[in-house]
C-alpha cells in the first residue's frame, strides 16, 4: 500500500523514524492475530498488551520530539544540556557535540577517562533527545554500552531502559 500524501518519495528517515514504523506495522500484526485468532490464548494476548504498550511509547516519544526545541548551534546544545541536567539533578560530568551528520541522531557513551558524551545531530537535534540522553546517564543506562555484546542484555536495554528514557523524555517522570 503506497501512502504518498503521508510518506514522500524522497524522504530520507532517521533511525528513530524507522523504529517507529516497524513497531506500529508489528502491534498492528499482534492485534490483527488476537482479533483472528482466538485460540492461541494468552500467550497472544500478552503480546499485544506489550506491542499497544510500546506504541503508546513510540507515539508519545515521536509526538514530544517534534514539539520540542530545536537545537541549532553547539552553544544552543550547551545551553540547553545545561538546563536539562540542573532540572535533573545530574552530578556527572559530561560533553555534548552537535554534528549535521545523518548516521546518528543522538547517543550517549561512556568515555575512557570516565566522563560521558553526548552526540546530537540530524533530527535528534531536539531539547526532548538531550532529555533523553542525560536520562541515560543519569541512571548510569549508558556506563557498560561495550560489554553488551549478546542479544540478551542488548534486548534488556530496549526494552528495560529505553522505555524509562523515554518516559522522561515525554513526561519529565523519574522510573
Amino acid at each position: 500500500m503506497n501512502l504518498p500524501f503521508l510518506i514522500p518519495p524522497s524522504a530520507n528517515f532517521s533511525a528513530r523514524a524507522r523504529f517507529s514504523a516497524i513497531t506500529l506495522a508489528l502491534a498492528y500484526l499482534f492485534i490483527v492475530i488476537i482479533s483472528r485468532q482466538k485460540f492461541l490464548g494468552r500467550v497472544t494476548y500478552h503480546t499485544a498488551l506489550y506491542g499497544l504498550y510500546t506504541i503508546g511509547i513510540i507515539f508519545s516519544d515521536t509526538i514530544g520530539t517534534m514539539f520540542s526545541e530545536r537545537i541549532k548551534s553547539q552553544g544552543d546544545l550547551e545551553r540547553i544540556a545545561a538546563e536539562e541536567a540542573e532540572k535533573l539533578g545530574m552530578s556527572k560530568s559530561f560533553k555534548v557535540n552537535f554534528h549535521n551528520s545523518q548516521l546518528k541522531e543522538g547517543h550517549a557513551s561512556k568515555l575512557d577517562d570516565g566522563t560521558y558524551e553526548i552526540n546530537i545531530g540530524h533530527f535528534g537535534s531536539r531539547r526532548s533527545i538531550v532529555r533523553h540522553e542525560l536520562y541515560h546517564i543519569h541512571r548510569g543506562h549508558s556506563d557498560d554500552w561495550k560489554k553488551r555484546t549478546n542479544l540478551i542484555n542488548i534486548l534488556y536495554y530496549y526494552f528495560r531502559w529505553e522505555p524509562q528514557a523515554v518516559v522522561y523524555e515525554v513526561f519529565r517522570i523519574k522510573l
